[in-house]
């Protein structure tokens, strides 16, 4: 079992205490823990991470070349995504997923 594991009938379940900081391409002044995927929880169909943002911390536009739709919770301040046509600001306490980002609404 991976970091601060508890299997629970059929449950994998990640103490976030425990998570490993990584750092993902294109990414900067933030911090990335990866909390589920294949190769810690044996998902098959997504991975779940946790981003902190510093001020003007950002990422670089990559959602044609991402196979996989991300959601996205922003838990207190916003983040602003600039896409190719607008800017969208994100508000804390509401999901977002990545389509509507890909198609800029």
């Amino acid at each position: 079992m991976g970091w601060g594991e508890v299997k629970i009938k059929n449950m994998t379940t990640k103490i976030f205490t425990e998570a490993k900081a990584y750092n993902p391409p294109g990414h900067h002044s933030m911090v990335a823990l990866k909390l589920h995927d294949k190769e810690l929880s044996g998902t098959e169909k997504f991975w779940m991470g946790l981003s902190h943002f510093l001020p003007n911390g950002g990422a670089e536009w990559a959602y044609e070349d991402s196979p996989t739709e991300k959601i996205y919770f922003v838990m207190e301040g916003e983040v602003t995504v600039n896409t190719k046509t607008e800017t969208i600001i994100l508000k804390n306490t509401t999901a977002y997923t990545s389509n509507l980002l890909k198609e800029g609404k």
